[in-house]
C-alpha cells in the first residue's frame, strides 16, 4: 500500500490541517510507502495530478479546505474537481475537507474510485480541543495502515469521536463537542456502503441492477451522442 499526502498551507484553519497530516504523516512512515508529501504551501493542481498518474498503486491522503465538488489546493485553485476527478480512479482517497462527500466523493466513487472517505457537510472544530480534533481526523487512515478494512475503519473512528465527545463534555467543552458530534454525524466511507440513492427513478434502478460505475459509463456514452439529461 503507497499514499501521497497532500496539505497545502494558505491561511489558519489549513496550518491547522497542515499539523494533523504531520500527525498521520509521522504513524504511517513506518507503515506504508509515502510517494510524496505535497505539502507546507500552495498547492497546484498540476503537481498532484502529475504525481498521481507517476504512481497509478498509490492512494491520496488530504487535508484542506473542501468544497461539494472541490479539493482546494489554494485560494484560487482546486487539485481536484469535477473535470480531474478520473484520476482518482482506482485509488483509495482519504478526506479531511468541508462537503466534498457530497457530490465529489460520489463522483471519485462512481468513476472508479475503491474507497472515498470524507464528509458530506462543513467540518467544524474549536481551538481548545485541537488535540481531541487531531485525534478525530487522522483516525480512520491510521486504522487503514494498520489494515483494516475501510468499514471497520469507519466504526471505531465514529466510536472514538462518541469517547472523545463524552471526555469533552466531562471537561465542560460543550462547543468542541457539539462540533465533534456534528463531524462524526456527517463522516462517510464509500466503499461497502455506496453513495447514496439516485434521484432519478430509472437511474435508481440502473444503479441497483449494474452498479454505480456502469451508469456513470451509461451517462457518457449518452453524453456523446447527444442525448439532453432528464
Amino acid at each position: 500500500m503507497s499514499w501521497l499526502i497532500v496539505s497545502p498551507v494558505f491561511d489558519t484553519v489549513t496550518q491547522d490541517c497542515y499539523e494533523e497530516s504531520r500527525d498521520a504523516l509521522e504513524y504511517m512512515r513506518d507503515k506504508v510507502k509515502i510517494v510524496g508529501d505535497l505539502s507546507g504551501r500552495a498547492i497546484g493542481c498540476g503537481e498532484v495530478e502529475d504525481a498521481l498518474k507517476a504512481e497509478p498503486e498509490a492512494n491520496l491522503a488530504f487535508w484542506n479546505h473542501g468544497s461539494e465538488d472541490k479539493l482546494w489546493g489554494s485560494e484560487t485553485e482546486a487539485i481536484i474537481d469535477l473535470q480531474n476527478v478520473g484520476v482518482l480512479s482506482g485509488r483509495e482517497v482519504y478526506t479531511v475537507a468541508c462537503s466534498f462527500g457530497k457530490t465529489g466523493g460520489v463522483e471519485a466513487y462512481k468513476v472508479g474510485a475503491k474507497a472515498v472517505w470524507a464528509s458530506t457537510e462543513v467540518v467544524t472544530y474549536t481551538n481548545d480541543a485541537k488535540e481531541e480534533f487531531k485525534e478525530a481526523f487522522t483516525n480512520g487512515i491510521k486504522r487503514r495502515v494498520d489494515g483494516f478494512p475501510w468499514k471497520e475503519c469507519l466504526e471505531k473512528t465514529k466510536n472514538r469521536m462518541t469517547e472523545l465527545i463524552d471526555k469533552l463534555v466531562a471537561e465542560g467543552k460543550n462547543l468542541a463537542a457539539s462540533c465533534m458530534t456534528w463531524d462524526r454525524d456527517h463522516l462517510v466511507c464509500y466503499n461497502e456502503s455506496p453513495p447514496p440513492p439516485e434521484a432519478c427513478p430509472v437511474s435508481r434502478v440502473m444503479a441497483g441492477l449494474f452498479g454505480y460505475r456502469v451508469l456513470t459509463k451509461l451517462r457518457k456514452v449518452r453524453e456523446k451522442l447527444g442525448f439532453r439529461k432528464g
